[in-house]
């Protein structure tokens, strides 16, 4: 997969590359837009390549969209956005995601 992320406030939009697991499987090949909400602490520096990073699902609240927590920095969550029937939330147990760009 590749994405983009673009910080709140001033910072610069970076390029992430990287993989979905869903129940231990790959998603089938083909294209589809998948929406994340990047959850972190609020008063955390923005370095380049903050999103770096193996995230895995945890629990979540009742009612709320699971979470998927950063390993290396459990402080990172991406909570699923999307609602288009595309693929459902439940299903999809791991993100592995590596930086591939960033503006010069």
């Amino acid at each position: 997969m590749t994405c983009g992320f673009k910080p709140a406030g001033t910072g610069s939009e970076e390029k992430y590359g990287g993989s979905i697991r869903e129940s231990g499987q790959d998603l089938p090949p083909g294209k589809v837009v998948l929406i994340w909400l990047v959850l972190g602490p609020a008063d955390g520096k923005m370095r380049a390549g903050i999103l770096a990073q193996r995230y895995v699902k945890g629990v979540a609240a009742p009612g709320q969209a699971p979470l998927l927590i950063g390993e290396t920095d459990p402080g990172i969550a991406l909570q699923f956005e999307t609602n288009d029937g595309v693929a459902s939330y439940d299903t999809i147990t791991q993100i592995e995601l590596a930086l591939t760009g960033t503006p010069a």
